[in-house]
């Protein structure tokens, strides 16, 4: 009863975890063509609403899944994400993002009393390469080209106490993993302060997990532009944010009692509020 419990509970705060999210944070919203050679990009409100399923197996207890964002949102105590990204000449860039969560829960049946506390973080590190835009007919839309490839590190950490009356037992379990990731990036700026962003990616290669891969699609729209209003201050551009997003990884570690086992694929829709410096 316990393992499933465990078991259970893990998917839980991974799922919920990924309501952090990264994939707005990586948007369109660069309105690239500035004269000055720096540009910073930062999303502080954004959110993916994630379902999961898949397979997850801890200390040789394995589980089939299938959840809901609304089934698992009840969970989360905390959660708190940041993402910079710093781009040079429109040419040379580098992005940066961490994610955390914090997530309680507690069941009482008769005399046995189990309280969960999960914590979570998720950080991103990746450079990337611009080709010069593309001109898209004659209405002045562009488009632009990334190549990108960098590292992501998974984190969590889970500490239960058990009691049943007679007693407290404490139990804990950690996993901590990197995975290479490659990926492409293309940008196109359309009239009217519309913008569309689709990215993908591969990663892992057996380095940490066996495969990971994302895919996503956005569509914003820039509500604040600083060459529409005569402003010389150091906001250049404000974009809402809406879309999708996908993330599958497929991560094995130990065997027997040390086994732990993470096969799963998260998708949900994705929004945000970015800011372009």
């Amino acid at each position: 009863m316990t393992r499933r419990l465990v078991t259970k509970f893990l998917v839980t705060a991974i799922l919920v975890w990924s309501l952090a999210g990264h994939a707005a944070a990586q948007t369109a919203v660069q309105h690239v063509g500035s004269t000055e050679d720096f540009r910073v990009v930062v999303v502080p409100f954004y959110a993916w609403l994630t379902g999961m399923s898949g397979t997850l197996g801890v200390k040789g207890n394995q589980s089939n899944f299938d959840y809901s964002f609304a089934d698992m949102a009840r969970w989360v105590n905390l959660a708190a994400t940041g993402h910079v990204e710093v781009i040079y000449q429109d040419r040379l860039g580098m992005l940066g993002e961490f994610n955390y969560a914090w997530l309680g829960d507690q069941n009482t049946k008769k005399n046995l009393t189990i309280d969960r506390q999960t914590y979570l973080a998720l950080t991103d590190v990746a450079a990337f390469y611009r080709f010069p835009h593309v001109d898209l007919g004659d209405s002045g839309s562009r488009a632009f080209f990334d190549l990108l490839a960098g590292v992501r590190i998974w984190d969590f950490a889970l500490h239960m106490n058990v009691n049943t009356g007679l007693g407290t037992s404490t139990g804990f379990q950690q996993a901590t993993w990197a995975d290479p990731i490659v990926g492409a990036r293309a940008l196109i700026d359309l009239p009217h302060g519309l913008l569309l962003e689709f990215r993908g990616g591969v990663g892992g290669f057996g380095v940490s997990s066996a495969f990971t891969w994302d895919a996503m699609g956005l569509l914003g729209w820039t509500f604040w532009d600083r060459k529409d209003h005569g402003d010389t201050g150091w906001l250049r551009s404000a974009t809402v944010l809406a879309g999708y997003r996908a993330v599958g990884d497929t991560y094995d570690k130990g065997s027997g009692a040390n086994a732990f086992k993470y096969h799963a694929t998260l998708n949900g829709p994705v929004m945000g509020v970015a800011f372009v410096f």
